[in-house]
């Protein structure tokens, strides 16, 4: 069984995934009861396939109308906005959606990677042999670079951007309903919403990304609220996850990995170790046999993209960094790849190629891991230049 509710600070989660990778089982059970997929081979079949799908069953909409009238009206309103997220979206409204996003950032991918490489020089200009936080000077930086540049706007309008949208996805990861939080969550929407409608009437001259937007706005299957979620989704997508694996980049690449493969390989090697969001959920449609077990429609199940990307039967030495001919599923596969992957990357590569450049690593004093198991977040990093 594995807890996904419960507090894991100051556990190193990776060894949570590498553990149930290496164990026996091809799945587990949930402390709530669902099925979690742990291989590989499993998690990359069911992650395209038809017969599971990413939206919630009618009964779990249904089960709102219990509740008393004040809960019910707010945990609606907040429900009824990722509902509209491409990530939990299926059918025709996915393949609308993602008619508009395809290639929406590609205008971005080559710039960020860039700036990541003139970030980390600086960076270590700036600080020298002094002790500094990676996750504030460097991965932070660098991850709100990519939201301000898919939107075209100034630093400080992407930090307040971010903001609301952190307060919508965290409460994904809160494990008991809150009204409180919900009502926060209402609020980031509407915040979100209102930027949303001031930057729109200029979006035809503005990013790809904007752009793209708009016409989801103007899209009378999709409209103005499926753009809010649809921005909701990319800000928090584009900034926690690239924190993420460039912190663990920071904390895993050692000078001989530097020095023995291409950049972008490591960036691949950093995104399979990370794996920032760590399950991918489904729900099955029909009767279905997973991991050796038959499930009956309408059940939830987890697909553990964490413990898939450290499965030994498809990476040997999971833990270490090597030229792989099996692709990770970091991004997931098929029709909810992620849309943004290849400026990720991009961003990635460019950190490796700043390390290189100012011939260093960084040697971790200090880290911190948030409690969740479902998402991986750093809340500290600290530590200090290793020159080579």
């Amino acid at each position: 069984m594995i807890d996904m509710l419960r507090d894991y600070t100051g556990v190193d989660t990776m060894e949570v995934f590498r553990g149930l990778a290496a164990g026996p089982s091809d799945a587990v059970r949930a402390g709530t009861g669902e099925l979690v997929l742990l291989r590989y081979a499993d998690v990359r079949t069911s992650l395209p396939a038809v017969e599971l799908t990413t939206q919630r069953p009618r009964r779990d909409v249904l089960a709102l109308a219990t509740l008393p009238d004040g809960s019910r009206e707010i945990q609606t309103v907040m429900k009824a906005h990722y509902v509209r997220w491409p990530l939990f979206s299926d059918g025709d409204y996915h393949t609308r959606l993602r008619r508009h996003l395809v290639r929406s950032t590609s205008d971005v991918t080559d710039a960020v990677g860039a700036a990541a490489l003139k970030h980390v020089v600086a960076v270590r200009r700036e600080t020298g042999g002094n002790s500094f936080s990676w996750l504030e000077q460097v991965a932070e930086p660098i991850a709100a670079g990519l939201v301000a540049r898919l939107l075209g706007v100034p630093a400080d309008v992407a930090t307040e951007l971010i903001g609301w949208a952190q307060v919508i996805v965290r409460e994904l990861t809160w494990p008991v309903m809150d009204d409180a939080r919900a009502a926060d969550v209402v609020r980031a929407q509407r915040a979100l919403g209102d930027w949303l409608a001031g930057a729109l009437p200029a979006a035809s001259g503005a990013t790809r990304y904007l752009r793209a937007v708009h016409a989801i706005a103007d899209d009378p299957a999709l409209g103005f609220e499926s753009a809010v979620a649809t921005l909701a989704q990319t800000v928090s997508g584009a900034y926690d996850p690239l924190v993420s694996v460039i912190t663990t980049l920071a904390t895993t690449v050692t000078p001989e990995v530097l020095a023995t493969l291409p950049p972008a390989t490591v960036a691949e090697e950093v995104l399979r170790v990370a794996t920032p969001f760590r399950f991918s959920r489904r729900f099955t449609t029909v009767h279905t046999r997973l991991a050796g077990e038959f499930v009956p429609p309408d059940c939830r199940i987890f697909l553990a993209l964490a413990a898939a990307n450290l499965d030994p039967q498809a990476f040997p030495c999971p833990i270490s960094m090597a030229q792989r001919r099996t692709p990770h599923v970091s991004f997931g596969l098929g029709r909810h790849y992620c849309v943004g992957a290849e400026a990720v990357r991009s961003c990635l590569a460019g950190v490796v190629r700043g390390l290189a450049s100012v011939r260093a690593t960084f040697t971790a004093d200090r880290v911190r891991h948030a409690p969740e198991l479902s998402i991986l977040r750093f809340v500290a990093a600290d530590g200090h230049w290793r020159p080579h």
